[in-house]
């Protein structure tokens, strides 16, 4: 649930940066996402390797939520 979470408040981080530019911590978060995807992406197959476990953590939890649900179910 901490995943979602810190996906909705960048999204609304992103949205304050773009509607009100001048808010003091809303500002940095598009140019901080920025450079956090161009450092994975300088780093080559660690940085490549490092953001398929950012990514694939959410995907893992999805499933896996589902497969305990389906066998709470069969229970």
């Amino acid at each position: 649930m901490i995943g979602v979470v810190s996906l909705f408040a960048i999204l609304i981080g992103i949205f304050l940066s773009v509607f009100f530019p001048n808010m003091p911590y809303a500002s940095n978060v598009l140019p901080n996402l920025i450079d956090l995807l161009n450092t994975l992406g300088e780093n080559g197959i660690t940085g490549l390797i490092a953001l398929a476990i950012l990514v694939g953590q959410y995907f893992l939890a999805y499933y896996l939520y589902n497969f305990l649900k389906e066998y709470r179910e069969n229970l």
